[in-house]
């Protein structure tokens, strides 16, 4: 597992073996939809500031957090996968570079084309036809599709507890 984790995140033996292993093991493992990253830096009155050195240079850093990103970017690209090919329903926001723009209940950010009508503020059913780790493209669904059919009713369900 160490060798798969190291050559996903370009991470060298000595760092698998420290905090910056755990970060990424712990990425690995949870398979987060989101995640905020930031370099590490001192936060100014926090004991760590007093007494522990910055000894990493901004270059790796830079390094880790890209090297971190890269991870979350598979992550998420893996879990968006798994809609491909799903109906879903997604509340419409606007229209961007003449597709609609929408968000299913995960908060999953789908792209449709339709000349037909305005979809905005409206409830849209679409097929996903394709994904990637920040955004899907989708067709209308067809006639036949049953309302409210997604991805699955368990997400569905966490979904709209979420948004509670």
């Amino acid at each position: 597992m160490t060798l798969a984790i190291a050559s996903r995140s370009h991470l060298t033996a000595a760092e698998m073996r420290g905090p910056v292993a755990e970060t990424t093991d712990l990425l690995a493992d949870l398979k987060l939809d989101k995640v905020h990253l930031a370099r590490y830096s001192p936060r100014p009155h926090t004991v760590s500031a007093r007494t522990m050195p910055d000894d990493v240079p901004a270059e790796e850093k830079k390094r880790r957090l890209a090297a971190l990103e890269t991870l979350q970017e598979q992550v998420v690209a893996e879990i968006n996968g798994q809609y491909l090919g799903q109906t879903v329903e997604v509340l419409v926001e606007d229209q961007v570079k003449g597709k609609w723009r929408g968000r299913t209940p995960q908060n999953k950010l789908v792209f449709f084309s339709d000349d037909g009508r305005d979809w905005r503020g409206q409830l849209a059913r679409v097929q996903v036809t394709w994904t990637g780790p920040w955004s899907m493209q989708a067709r209308l669904a067809e006639a036949g599709c049953a309302p409210g059919e997604v991805a699955s009713t368990e997400a569905s369900e966490v979904g709209a507890r979420a948004t509670r």
